[in-house]
């Protein structure tokens, strides 16, 4: 014989105890629990669409606002309604990432856009347009080396970028031109 647990015998005679409430109720009463279950589960799907439907709005308003004071120059406020975006869970964070990146990039902050590019290229490893701004980052803080191998493999995986093949040009020319400045 198989001895059971307190918590085990307390579910069985919970559900025991609801058998026998069950048992005793009329067929309408059975059909208001249903109905009551039905709308609860009805209401709770109500309410999840309505907090997706606030978080696809807030990830719309923020990529707008972010982009827009992208253009407008305002790299500080661009940068922060990224950060705001991120925190909504978009579905293409390697892209907000990505703008981040640039916005650190404008600012003259190349280790940070260097992270939120690095992190880019780690979230979506085909994101062509992380490695040129990791590039770029890396290009910023002097490390000619580590950017030619962030263009690289931009390149691998899009032969045809014309700004991926005019940072590797440019690059290469600060390369020759510092033979000393290969770090790391």
């Amino acid at each position: 014989m198989t001895a059971i647990s307190a918590e085990d015998a307390i579910a069985m005679q919970e559900k025991e105890r609801h058998l026998e409430e069950m048992k005793n109720l009329s067929g309408e009463d059975i059909q208001a629990r249903i109905d009551k279950k039905k709308q609860a589960e009805q209401d709770e799907q109500q309410a999840e669409a309505e907090r997706m439907a606030e978080r696809d709005r807030a990830i719309a308003e923020h990529n707008s606002l972010g982009k827009a004071a992208f253009a407008s120059g305002d790299y500080a406020e661009a940068e922060r309604q990224f950060d705001m975006l991120l925190a909504c869970n978009p579905e293409k964070p390697a892209e907000t990432v990505c703008n981040r990146a640039a916005c650190a990039l404008k600012m003259g902050r190349y280790s940070d856009a260097a992270s939120d590019a690095a992190e880019a290229t780690y979230l979506d490893e085909k994101y062509v347009k992380a490695y040129y701004r990791l590039g770029m980052a890396l290009q910023g803080l002097g490390k000619i080396e580590r950017a030619l191998k962030a263009v690289k493999t931009g390149l691998d995986l899009e032969p045809d970028s014309a700004q991926l093949l005019k940072l590797q040009e440019e690059l290469r020319k600060a390369e020759a031109e510092q033979p000393g400045a290969v770090l790391v």
